[in-house]
């Protein structure tokens, strides 16, 4: 089966998000398809906002190779970010979500994912 674009464009991708209560600190990640929900603070009950992720704070962003990808997704599903599509059966890194936390590296059987040294 094939997509189209207009396929790709009606399904949702996951938002990850990072927010923090302005209030007592506490802080989390979460994840939600469409619009992210209001979340409130487990500790205070404060309403929790978003924080960016600084790039200072991010590691080499990895790089994939297209010829040796076989287009399996195990990247796809281990990445925090959901950095990682397809498109035409073969994985590529959306750099602008990427955090470079490597976890796509090693589960690549077939080594088609490397990290800049």
């Amino acid at each position: 089966m094939t997509d189209n674009k207009n396929d790709k464009a009606k399904r949702k991708r996951p938002i990850i998000q990072f927010i923090k209560c302005p209030s007592c600190g506490y802080g989390t990640s979460t994840v939600s398809y469409g619009e992210a929900p209001q979340k409130s603070c487990p500790n205070c009950k404060t309403a929790m906002e978003p924080i960016a992720v600084p790039k200072v704070n991010r590691g080499p962003i990895p790089k994939i190779d297209p010829q040796t990808c076989t287009g399996c997704s195990k990247c796809m599903h281990v990445c925090p970010m959901g950095a990682i599509e397809m498109d035409n059966q073969k994985a590529f890194i959306v750099e602008d979500r990427c955090v470079g936390c490597g976890r796509c590296v090693p589960v690549c059987s077939f080594t088609a994912i490397t990290r800049p040294q």
